[in-house]
């Protein structure tokens, strides 16, 4: 058994035994799937994710930019992946399309690139408990969000009640946790997110 900060490893099974720390899992406000059964690493993909400490995944890329239609990630080193395929919001790894944000790494079609998934996912969240839209009912809100200019904005209401359940006259800052996050997958339901596919890429021979 070899102790490796914040868990231990069974270095002949290669396994990771311990538990993550419990007191701060409950105290976290979401809790990755990944790391529901306290014994994941990585989220278990050590491939796109770091985990220095053992707590919680980290994605490795720091920039990314359009290629055309696709969107390439970078790694510090260089290297990275291109995805190709799907909808623009899974390309921009962004389930909200959102234009632009302070923590994005980048733009590809004229919205954020989120360097991942839980990411651009907490960013719609972040957008509606902002002043622009707590304030506002959900009906309002749908309104600013997805103008008539751009999008079938009542079609977009009409679906988020249904999708939700919720009553749209509500204001957004009295919806709870779980209510704000329903609003948020049906934002993300309407944007449409569907997978496509994912090319790893060497870092250039001048840059290792």
């Amino acid at each position: 058994m070899n102790y490796c900060l914040n868990k231990n490893i069974n270095s002949r099974s290669k396994n990771w035994v311990s538990l993550i720390n419990s007191v701060e899992m409950r105290h976290k406000k979401t809790v990755s799937p990944y790391y529901a059964n306290l014994y994941a690493y990585a989220a278990n993909n050590p491939i796109r994710y770091i985990d220095p400490d053992g707590r919680s995944e980290t994605s490795p890329f720091v920039r990314a930019e359009a290629d055309g239609l696709n969107v390439k990630y970078y790694r510090e080193d260089g290297s990275g992946v291109t995805r190709s395929g799907g909808s623009r919001a899974w390309r921009n790894n962004n389930p909200g399309n959102i234009r632009s944000a302070t923590n994005e790494i980048g733009s590809a079609g004229g919205f954020a690139v989120f360097a991942d998934y839980d990411t651009g996912f907490n960013a719609i969240i972040t957008l509606l408990s902002s002043p622009r839209y707590s304030n506002l009912s959900i009906f309002d809100a749908i309104s600013r969000y997805a103008p008539p200019n751009e999008n079938d904005t009542a079609n977009y209401q009409n679906l988020i009640a249904e999708w939700t359940g919720l009553d749209t006259s509500r204001i957004i800052s009295d919806l709870s946790a779980s209510e704000l996050e329903a609003v948020a997958n049906a934002i993300q339901r309407m944007e449409g997110y569907t997978v496509g596919t994912e090319t790893e890429f060497s870092a250039p021979e001048e840059e290792k």
